[in-house]
């Protein structure tokens, strides 16, 4: 992975991120830092027009992500946000119907409480209640004889644990949740877990200079037309590394290029804008399932599944591959029954040359 440090100077005409990383480097190390800053992002998405930015934090337990996102609530006017309980229901939204009106985001600091503690009704009713009230700004209720409706423009802060992401993800998927989010992963080495036991006691009393308002942002940003074919090619990359549409990560990304420059008081997307975009590409990677995302990018470029279990140094993992891809193929990520003449093409060009021009050929996909 890159080192996030290494994208500091590229924010230019983006001084308030520079700011904040700086602020969120020093108080939790360079790998978590563009974490916080993509949860700034979602804070900053729900005061503006759609598509819009919400975030789930996967990481196992003790790796920052409450810290983040605490750290993120206390920088930005309560106007931005609701804190609400992670056992939380449908109902309890109710009790905040007024402020949803106003944009609001819900940070939800334990997901992993949230789908262990509830009957799976219940936890359904909730999970597709959140996924339409995200992507149409309103639900419906109606059950045992109650009625109400949900409007607001709404965006999501949600921190889960690996062990219950991997339990449930499946089944977030089936329900559409997961694809209202741009979902994020890490897990500490020992030497970022060294470094945060001496950052946390040497930062405790360190606090941002101030506090971002609704006036210190810009609510309305547009997307230049230069900027199309690039969006169009990290959509597909994205859509690749996490199992998700081409359409869903289209739209997670212009709602992260949009936040990020409406978080810098620009009423337009910049190259600062696609940089931090790049800088999060490598969380979009399971480290618990790692190899997915290269499959899946391989085989949308035409390679048999056998070629591919070469070019991930992988020659036993055929049935895993053929998973994977028949997911994805499920999924909507990859398109059934149409590469066979590129696989065919690629496999005589396999054969020609051996294993090394299938490494050239992933190698020019970054």
């Amino acid at each position: 992975m890159k080192r996030p440090s290494a994208f500091t100077d590229m924010f230019e005409n983006s001084l308030v991120s520079k700011e904040l990383f700086r602020y969120f480097n020093t108080k939790f190390g360079q790998v978590v830092t563009p974490k916080a800053l993509l949860k700034s992002c979602a804070t900053v998405s729900c005061k503006l027009e759609r598509p819009r930015l919400s975030v789930m934090d996967v990481a196992p337990s003790r790796c920052l992500k409450t810290y983040t996102s605490t750290e993120v609530m206390d920088i930005f006017d309560r106007d931005f946000y609701i804190d609400i309980r992670s056992d939380f229901t449908i109902h309890a939204l109710k009790w905040y119907e007024q402020k949803l009106l106003e944009g609001k985001c819900i940070f939800v600091n334990d997901g992993t409480t949230q789908f262990a503690s509830k009957s799976q009704r219940t936890k359904d009713r909730l999970v597709s209640g959140l996924s339409e009230l995200l992507a149409d700004e309103i639900y419906t209720y109606e059950d045992f004889g109650q009625k109400f409706a949900l409007k607001g423009k709404v965006t999501l802060v949600m921190n889960i644990t690996s062990e219950a992401y991997q339990n449930y993800k499946d089944r977030l998927f089936g329900l559409t949740f997961s694809e209202r989010f741009l979902t994020i992963h890490h897990v500490l080495t020992e030497p970022e877990k060294d470094e945060w036991v001496e950052k946390e006691e040497r930062t405790k009393g360190m606090r941002f200079r101030r506090v971002i308002t609704e006036d210190d942002i810009e609510t309305e940003v547009e997307i230049p037309r230069k900027y199309y074919d690039i969006i169009k090619y990290l959509a597909e990359d994205f859509s690749y590394l996490s199992l998700r549409t081409f359409i869903g990560c289209q739209d997670l990304i212009k709602g992260t290029l949009k936040a990020h420059a409406s978080l810098n008081q620009r009423n337009c997307i910049c190259q600062d804008d696609i940089d931090f975009l790049r800088m999060i590409k490598d969380y979009l990677i399971n480290p618990f399932s790692p190899y997915e995302g290269k499959i899946i990018r391989l085989r949308a470029h035409g390679f048999s599944y056998r070629d591919i279990c070469k070019v991930i140094g992988k020659p036993n993992y055929l049935q895993q591959v053929q998973r994977v891809c028949q997911k994805a193929e499920l999924r909507g990520v990859l398109p059934y029954g149409e590469k066979e003449q590129s696989i065919r093409h690629n496999r005589g060009r396999l054969r020609k040359s051996g294993i090394r021009a299938s490494e050239e050929a992933y190698s020019r996909f970054p």
